[in-house]
């Protein structure tokens, strides 16, 4: 195995997700202490000040594809999306979930964005307004830790934890919610 490039010291924040800008030059931290923070890949330095709007711990983040936004999830269930640049918020936050928001994933195309919680479902938003397409995607018999587009966004994943991987089939329908292409049973290598 190959030694590691760099160590990074984040400090005492213990980080929940991590996640590469699209165009690699930065990554994203997103933290239990409730802070975003951007880290410069090349130097290893902080970038830019951290995002911190809430008093909930940071569980997720994913970076639009064109890489101009950034998208946390909160363990309050909130999810916020902004200007990478900025940091300013560009749509309205959304409480979309009764639990946590465990993970975040934009679809290819960068129209929708999935998250995942412990609430036990998935949901599609529409981006950048961060407006609901559809309802809850029942996703498990427990939390959903995971979301996931497949690479031409035809489908979208999310395993449950009861050794069940669902996956809808894109885009939405017309009534808004995704069709049901069919499940994974057992444990996933």
């Amino acid at each position: 195995m190959t030694p590691p490039f760099r160590d990074i010291r984040i400090g005492r924040c213990r980080p929940a997700d991590v996640a590469f800008h699209p165009g690699g030059r930065c990554f994203a931290i997103a933290g239990e202490d409730g802070t975003v923070r951007l880290w410069d890949t090349a130097t290893g330095r902080a970038a830019g000040r951290p995002l911190t709007d809430s008093a909930a711990e940071a569980w997720a983040v994913a970076f639009h594809p064109g890489g101009r936004v950034i998208a946390t999830g909160w363990s309050d269930g909130t999810i916020r999306v902004r200007d990478v640049s900025t940091g300013r918020p560009v749509a309205r936050s959304r409480r979309g979930h009764t639990g946590g928001v465990t993970a975040l994933a934009f679809h290819p195309g960068g129209r929708l964005l999935a998250s995942a919680s412990q609430d036990g479902t998935a949901r599609l938003w529409r981006t950048p307004a961060l407006r609901p397409a559809g309802g809850p995607l029942d996703g498990s018999d427990g939390p959903v830790h995971a979301v996931a587009f497949h690479p031409g966004g035809r489908l979208l994943a999310a395993p449950g934890t009861g050794g069940t991987v669902r996956l809808w089939s894109m885009p939405p329908r017309a009534g808004g919610s995704p069709g049901s292409d069919g499940r994974h049973r057992g444990p996933v290598p």
